[in-house]
């Protein structure tokens, strides 16, 4: 990727996926660099469903620990990490929708 197109994008730490972050905006990009972007892009979608996997496997983990335990806090703690992370995955599933195209 060239540095023309990374500057278009911006690493998200909470999802730890890379998501657009056009300015100035897309279409007034040249379309050589739009079509880098777009190639980018779809790269950076692949691998959403790895991330979503990722944390599924986080929750089930925390769901077994709240299974194994009593302490309430504990089971609290593990909760709000679940909420957390079902926000992620939900976010991740809105980007994986993003679908930009170039017009013909």
């Amino acid at each position: 990727m060239t540095c023309e197109v990374s500057c278009y994008f911006r690493f998200d730490e909470r999802l730890g996926i890379e998501c657009p972050a056009f300015d100035p905006p897309f279409e007034s990009l040249p379309r050589p660099i739009q079509e880098a972007a777009l190639a980018y892009w779809e790269k950076v979608r692949s691998g959403i469903p790895d991330r979503i996997q990722s944390f599924e496997t986080r929750i089930n983990a925390l769901l077994a620990r709240i299974q194994e335990t009593d302490d309430w806090d504990e089971i609290t703690r593990c909760f709000d990490e679940i909420s957390d992370l079902a926000t992620r995955i939900q976010d991740l599933n809105l980007w994986a929708r993003v679908d930009p195209s170039l017009p013909s």
